[in-house]
Order: structure tokens, then sequence, then C-alpha cells
């Protein structure tokens, strides 16, 4: 079991032209949909030992944080996000990353 100072949480971003990334973190913040326009949401955060989920995600940002710090951060267009076993995975049609966009399929 990891003690207090070791990250442990993974986020992995998916779009369908594979994984856009993957990083250690010790929190992850998403924006999540509220209603079927997709309006309304709010962000949520997650620690590790998160209960398993599953998500619909607005467009809004997807961060993860080490120490107090961002180590990445990107912009979703929606999609889903998962919690498993200190595990978030998020698939979407695409996102942008560091300035970067991704392909969209």
């Amino acid at each position: 079991m990891a003690d207090d100072k070791t990250p442990a949480l993974t986020l992995r971003l998916l779009t369908p032209t594979g994984i856009g990334a993957e990083t250690t973190c010790d929190s992850v913040q998403l924006y999540l949909r509220d209603n079927a326009e997709g309006r309304g949401g709010g962000m949520v955060g997650i620690l590790r030992n998160h209960a398993p989920a599953v998500m619909a995600l607005g467009k809004g940002p997807v961060r993860a944080s080490l120490g107090g710090e961002t180590v990445f951060s990107a912009v979703a267009e929606g999609g889903f996000a998962s919690v498993r076993d200190n595990v978030i995975t998020v698939i979407t049609d695409s996102a942008v990353i560091d300035g970067a966009e991704e392909a969209k399929e």
C-alpha cells in the first residue's frame, strides 16, 4: 500500500487515435456533464482509493496534480471517465493537450 507521499493515481486520457496521455499523480479534477444538453456540470476531484465510478464528462478541463502542482492539463470535448483501482481513464473524441489538438475520429 502506498504511503501518504507516494503518488497513487494513474490518469489515462484516451482518444480514437490512441493514448493521448498517461501520468502519475495524487489527485485528478474533471468537469462533469449534468444534463442532456451538457450544461450545468461542475468540477469533481478524485483522490486515491476513490470508489469505483463511471462519469459523463462535459466539455471542460481535465487536470492532474502532484504535490499541489499541476502535472497535466487538457480540455476534453466531453466523453466518459471511469475510476477503478486508483486508475482514472478518460475516454473522449478529442482533447487539447498542452496546446496541441488530438485527432478526431
